[in-house]
């Protein structure tokens, strides 16, 4: 590869979000995106946890508790990012794809019911699901559901959840950049 084309590629890895402020949120703020996380989580983090937030000019602020970026929101709106159910046993609804839908979902695509094999917990329409796939029975996206659990259980064709952060996207690589992962 030219000198040229490496520079750029470099460039462009490094400026996936232009972070511009960081700072630890006081208790009372803290406390607040805790109570976020531990509803999408199932779990409580104690009393002695760090936030960090990073605000970046797209418009997207990451939420870093003890050093791991576990949540993202835009707008007043809180997502899990995948580093959450990796290391956690999360309360989110779960789907499973078969291994056909994989490299597409790995690829941005939304999920079609074709290719969702089991659904775990009950959701409604725009609720957040972790999508697992079948083999390694390992999270592989974030999705927004676009139907309830309900109506998706008799549907047999078409688009039913919008993938909104997948494995190696620009965010994960953004998360796993500034997370302090051991």
């Amino acid at each position: 590869m030219k000198r040229t084309n490496r520079s750029s590629l470099k460039g462009r890895v490094v400026k996936l979000y232009e972070v511009y402020s960081r700072y630890f949120l006081s208790s009372r703020d803290s406390k607040r995106v805790l109570k976020v996380l531990e509803t999408l989580a199932g779990r409580t983090f104690g009393k002695r946890v760090e936030v960090e937030v990073f605000k970046t000019r797209q418009g997207i602020d990451f939420y870093a508790i003890d050093g791991k970026v576990l949540l993202w929101s835009k707008g007043e709106t809180f997502y899990p990012t995948l580093l959450l159910p990796l290391l956690y046993e999360t309360a989110l609804p779960k789907i499973t794809v078969d291994e056909g839908a994989v490299p597409h979902v790995l690829n941005g695509a939304d999920i079609m019911r074709p290719g969702v094999v089991s659904i775990e917990g009950e959701f409604e329409k725009n609720d957040t699901v972790v999508v697992f796939e079948e083999k390694y029975r390992k999270p592989i996206c974030i999705s927004l559901a676009l139907y309830s659990s309900d109506v998706l259980s008799a549907m047999n064709k078409g688009k039913v959840f919008k993938n909104i952060h997948y494995l190696n996207d620009k965010l994960w690589k953004f998360i796993v950049r500034i997370s302090k992962l051991q």
